[in-house]
């Protein structure tokens, strides 16, 4: 199948790739899934959710090119005969207890300096968020990352299956 994808839709996708198993292994974990505008990947580690291209249908199972290109342009996805993993069970409907907003680039530069495994500690709803871990050289590594206030004038933040 052949689908006409802009720039911003070719982002989203490369990152969608990111959350997909790579290799052979476990083939339904090697698409994209569809389910009304969603989409979502998974590696077992990690659900990667977005709202879906408009050239995607509907409960379609796609597995994406290796090489998606930065630009608007038509790709070629696979639509293998695989079952969809019900991503929406895993995703929780309550309320969460708190929301702590971070702006995006300095959460990205603060992971940027570890390796493996982090620990996230959370201490009251605005209070500092602690980021644990070692870095590459196996140092002891630690960031203390301040939270944004909510703008009560924004929307709230999108979920998918919600």
């Amino acid at each position: 199948m052949q689908i006409q994808i802009t720039k911003d839709e070719n982002e989203r996708l490369r990152w969608m790739q990111k959350a997909a198993v790579k290799g052979n292994e476990r083939p339904a974990l090697q698409c994209v899934h569809i389910s009304g505008n969603t989409m979502a990947t998974a590696d077992g580690f990690r659900v990667h959710a977005g709202k879906a291209p408009t050239g995607l249908l509907d409960e379609t199972v796609a597995k994406l090119p290796d090489r998606i290109l930065k630009r608007d342009e038509v790709i070629e996805v696979e639509t293998p005969d695989h079952k969809s993993p019900t991503f929406s069970t895993l995703i929780p409907t309550a309320n969460p207890a708190y929301e702590v907003r971070v702006e995006a680039k300095y959460l990205r530069d603060a992971l940027e300096g570890f390796e493996g495994t982090v620990t996230l500690c959370f201490h009251k709803e605005w209070d500092p968020i602690e980021l644990l871990g070692k870095a590459p050289d196996t140092t002891e590594a630690y960031v203390l990352l301040m939270p944004r206030r909510a703008n009560p004038t924004e929307d709230s933040a999108w979920r998918p299956y919600q």
